[in-house]
């Protein structure tokens, strides 16, 4: 497919049969002349690539990344391109991956699947600013590079050093509350900033819950040295 341009002409797609032609040294090659805006041109170009033969999911995020300008919004770029929105967000979660992981992408690029890209993503969304997460994340990350972790359980290696390194296991039943009856209402986890109690709206009433606030109060003032009001 290509489109005049003055006294010559432009591929707009073809490119690998046009070369081809060279090789064969063929003097004529049949083509589709066609005026498209930049969009459709985009579009075209995509989705030559697409269909190369193992082209990896980071290439393809790449190559979205590069015409996403030409659309007002994500979802007619993935109607355009002939992918669900939700599978193109997954192509495009490489762009959150820090340095470290996009720069042995740029060498190999088949490391990294587009489903593991996004949840590397959540995982560092869920954990913001955290060095032990990120110290944590790079050391999955050699390991699948020597072979010794698979890409599927990066997100879950990295989550169960940050509970070992906070000192919290979410999963163990003595961070339950509960109340008389035996039946939890509530749970206290910790990550490296926060000592969080979370307690359900149905298991206490408003005077337990003035209580509640007040004990903290008190306690903070005992702390801090002042008298509580």
């Amino acid at each position: 497919i290509v489109e005049k341009s003055g006294d010559r002409y432009q591929i707009i797609a073809g490119e690998r049969r046009w070369r081809a032609h060279l090789i064969l040294n063929k003097q004529k090659i049949e083509a589709i002349v066609r005026t498209v805006d930049d969009q459709t041109q985009a579009i075209y170009a995509l989705a030559e690539n697409i269909v190369r033969e193992n082209l990896s999911d980071y290439e393809i995020g790449k190559a979205i990344r590069s015409i996403e300008d030409n659309f007002p919004n994500k979802k007619d770029l993935a109607a355009m391109i002939g992918i669900n929105r939700t599978d193109m967000y997954r192509y495009l979660a490489f762009d959150s991956l820090p340095d470290f992981i996009l720069n042995d992408l740029d060498t190999n690029p088949k490391l990294l699947s587009r489903s593991s890209a996004e949840q590397i993503k959540k995982m560092l969304a869920q954990y913001t600013n955290s060095d032990t997460v990120r110290s944590s994340l790079e050391t999955a990350w050699n390991l699948l590079k020597d072979g010794q972790l698979p890409q599927t359980k990066i997100t879950t290696y990295v989550k169960n050093k940050f509970m070992e390194v906070c000192g919290v296991n979410q999963a163990s039943t003595e961070n339950a509350l509960l109340n008389e009856n035996g039946s939890e209402i509530g749970r206290v986890s910790q990550n490296e900033k926060y000592w969080t109690v979370q307690l359900s709206v149905d298991g206490i009433n408003k005077y337990q819950q003035k209580q509640i606030l007040n004990f903290i109060r008190e306690l903070l003032d005992e702390q801090s040295g002042t008298v509580a009001s």
